[in-house]
Parts: structure tokens; C-alpha cells; sequence
């Protein structure tokens, strides 16, 4: 199978047969694939109607979300997730392409683009040995049942589901069920000179210092290390390129947290970056509203990806009162 590595031309045709094949999720959204290219993979198939990412085998966990923020009932477990987060980068999941033994030449992200281009890419992917897609989505599990019927086993990859939101909720936290996160916010409002800038080009050194002090405020440890960090710094450094938005937090001068995301289509944003800079109870949920606060009118829903498998992560997710998931499947030919 042709690849070849991912580079900013290709944006255009990337989105282009994401929107019209329907690939509204993180994982194929040019954005995700492009500031992660040299963690998860930067070879990739692109054709006229389809597009697939080869996955690479040093991804042997979800090694994108080494940042999230998780917050719970005790203060303190409030920073548990983003905490551990790197610890979650073990091999005993095996969600990579470990699968696959020592070659991952067979490992995709699975593939979008229309029926036909699908199907012939994935007979092509049957025809060498140990064929294995991630990011399995309920419609494609669907497509793989119904067109290779017995050919894969497919298997949950809980820890990959998607948590969706309601973004009018997010950023009105109205009635009983957002009391907690509210509370919260409203006590970090009152103790703290509060202010928020959208980021720019004249900010931006103070949104990487966030992202350069969480990582020194943090043991780094596991097989990714820093280099979660420097795929942030990349992504807001590129912020106009890749179309991303994002907001800074300052307490009084000092730059405390920063918040960003992309638009996957007119109705839905993904999040995918949230890290302060000092570890502040409540700090993580008001930098996130603060973000959803910027959105347009058009945009109904909101992606805050993946929770890793990791307990404090699930629970902060949890809380926020997700309306959906989008779920995940692993599919290994059989």
C-alpha cells in the first residue's frame, strides 16, 4: 500500500473527504492528524475519495491525551488524571500495533472515504497478513459486518469512546446537575483576578509557557515522556494554519491555563488541549467554558475526546454530563 508522509498541502483534500464520507470524530480530522504525525504515524494512504492513517507500532497505547485534567469530589485527587497521565502509556492493553507482533506496515486508522474506496482498500489490506483498523466507529463496524462478514474480529476499545457534549449546556451549567462544577467555578472567580484573552500571535509565548510549566510541575515518566508537550506547543505555534482556536487564562499578569480545539464541521468542536500552569481546584473547568464561551452560534456540540482508560478522567468526564458517545472498536482480520 503507497504511503506518504502527511504535509500541510493535503489539508484541503483531507477535510474535504472527511466532511463528505461523514468523518466526524478526532482521529481523522486533519488537524489530529497532523500535529500528532510524528507520535502516531506520518505515513498515509491518500487517494481521490479516501484517505487512511498507517498506524505506528511506538502508539502502542493512545498516547494522544497526556494532558486531559481530571477533577473529583477530593481536592486531593483533583489533578489524578493529568497527573498520571503519562503512566497510562503501557503495553498491557496492547491497543497498538503491537498487535501485529514486530511489523506494523499493516496497521491503519480506519480508512475514510466512500463505499467503493473502502472496500477496495480494505480487500487490498486482506490480501497481506494480520490486517488491523483502529478507531472503528459504530458505522464502520456496521461496513465491516456487512461487507466482510467474518472476516475481522472486532472488539471494544472502550477507553477510545468519545465523549460528546451539549455545548449550550457547557456553557450555561444551569440546574441541579452542574451545581458541583459551578460551585467550583464561581470559588476560583471570587479567590483570583480572573481575566481571558483569545489566543493570538501576540500571546502565544504566554500559552507556551503554560504548556512548559505543567510539564516541569509534572513527573514525566512512560515511553512518550515530554513529547505530549511538544506536539502542544507545535499545534498552538501552527494555530492559524491548522484552523485552531484557543483561549488563555491570566490571573491578574500571570498566564495560569490554556485552552484549545477545532471546529470538525459547522455544528461540532473538538477540544484537544487543557493544561495550566499551576494546579488551581475548579481552574480546568472554567478554562474550558471560557474556550466553549468562544464558539459560533452554528456550533451545537462539543468533543472532549477520550478518557484512556484513566478512573479520575472518566469521572471528571462523567460529571460533565456527556449527551453522547462516539463509540470505538479495534477490528485484526481473521
Amino acid at each position: 500500500m503507497d504511503t506518504r508522509p502527511i504535509t500541510l498541502d493535503m489539508q484541503n483534500q483531507i477535510e474535504r473527504i472527511r466532511l463528505e464520507n461523514g468523518g466526524i470524530a478526532s482521529p481523522f480530522s486533519f488537524a489530529s492528524l497532523y500535529i500528532w504525525r510524528d507520535i502516531v504515524g506520518d505515513r498515509i494512504h491518500l487517494e481521490e475519495e479516501l484517505f487512511s492513517l498507517r498506524y505506528d507500532a511506538a502508539a502502542s497505547e493512545d498516547p494522544k491525551k497526556d494532558y486531559d485534567a481530571g477533577e473529583s469530589e477530593d481536592p486531593k485527587k483533583d489533578y489524578e488524571a493529568e497527573d498520571n497521565g503519562d503512566l497510562t502509556l503501557s503495553t498491557d492493553k496492547n491497543h497498538g500495533a503491537t498487535d501485529l507482533g514486530e511489523s506494523n506496515e499493516n496497521a491503519w486508522i480506519f480508512p475514510c472515504g466512500s463505499d467503493e474506496a473502502k472496500r477496495r482498500f480494505i480487500t487490498e489490506c486482506l490480501s497481506k497478513n494480520h490486517a488491523l483498523f483502529y478507531y472503528v466507529r459504530e458505522e464502520d463496524k456496521t461496513f465491516l459486518e456487512e461487507n466482510f462478514l467474518g472476516r475481522f474480529q472486532i472488539t471494544p476499545q472502550d477507553d477510545f469512546d468519545e465523549y460528546i457534549y451539549s455545548l449550550k449546556e457547557q456553557t450555561e451549567i444551569k440546574g441541579d446537575k452542574f451545581h458541583r462544577i459551578r460551585n467550583r467555578i464561581n470559588k476560583l472567580s471570587k479567590e483570583h483576578d480572573l481575566r481571558t484573552e483569545i489566543l493570538n500571535d501576540d500571546n502565544l509565548s504566554d500559552a507556551i509557557s503554560v504548556i512548559e510549566n505543567w510539564a516541569r510541575d509534572k513527573e514525566i515518566v512512560g515511553n512518550l515522556g515530554t513529547r505530549g508537550d511538544e506536539v502542544d506547543e507545535d499545534a498552538l505555534k501552527m494555530h492559524k494554519e491548522l484552523k485552531i482556536t484557543g483561549v488563555i487564562i491570566y490571573d491578574g499578569t500571570k498566564p495560569i491555563s490554556v485552552a484549545a480545539g477545532f471546529y470538525m464541521s459547522e455544528d461540532i468542536y473538538d477540544v484537544f488541549l487543557c493544561k495550566g500552569a499551576e494546579r488551581i481546584p475548579g481552574l480546568f473547568y472554567h478554562t474550558r467554558r471560557e474556550l466553549l464561551k468562544t464558539l459560533n452560534e452554528s456550533c451545537m456540540r462539543v468533543d472532549l475526546e477520550d478518557d484512556m482508560g484513566l478512573e479520575g478522567l472518566r469521572t471528571m468526564k462523567e460529571e460533565l454530563h456527556p449527551i453522547d458517545k462516539i463509540k470505538m472498536w479495534k477490528a485484526i482480520s481473521v
